[in-house]
């Protein structure tokens, strides 16, 4: 599997509103899985 780049919300502070950002995410590693997580916005 290849490094993916996906948008995440992250929390940079508390009490402060995510932000979306690109990541890129990692190769699963020894005992670790990937998981592809669908969405339906409304």
């Amino acid at each position: 599997l290849a490094v993916i780049k996906c948008k995440a919300a992250v929390a940079w502070e508390v009490d402060k509103p995510l932000s979306i950002e690109e990541v890129e995410v990692a190769p699963p590693k020894a005992h670790e899985v990937r998981v592809k997580v669908p969405y339906f916005c409304f």
